[in-house]
């Protein structure tokens, strides 16, 4: 949905994300992409700065509706986290350590022939420099 020119997405001594601020306009085009995804694909460190914010927005009366109804996709959607590391990810998520190509075109060819188009998969926080995603974007 987003990426840096250098695919790093941070603040020197800020990994939580408490520096990013999203206002309403583009809050909304990132609903839009991710009501249209299959999965959302999270870099380990992202994903857990996700954690402590969403899974409870959508029910979170003092949240813009925007926020709420990215809530409410982000507990709906499935995610996949690359990680060696994270063992125990929760909320509708599953994590893949070994494989991660393999996985990758696994949940390609599973989506391409649901009702709907196939719209593809939301990518977070997984560096794009890397090979993971050589031929994938």
């Amino acid at each position: 949905m987003n990426l840096s020119l250098d695919g790093c997405i941070e603040a020197q001594g800020q990994d939580d994300g408490s520096w990013l601020r999203i206002d309403e306009e583009v809050h909304r085009v990132f609903n839009e992409l991710a009501a249209g995804a299959d999965a959302f694909l999270y870099g380990r460190k992202v994903y857990e700065v996700m954690i402590p914010y969403w899974p409870d927005a959508a029910e979170d009366a003092a949240k813009p509706a925007y926020e709420r109804e990215y809530g409410r996709l982000w507990t709906d959607t499935p995610k996949v986290v690359v990680s060696t590391s994270l063992k125990e990810p929760g909320w509708k998520t599953r994590v893949v350590s070994s494989d991660v190509f393999e996985e990758l075109e696994r949940l390609k060819r599973k989506n391409r022939h649901r009702e709907r188009p196939y719209r593809g998969h939301v990518a977070f926080g997984i560096p794009c420099r890397t090979p993971l995603f050589h031929g994938m974007i």
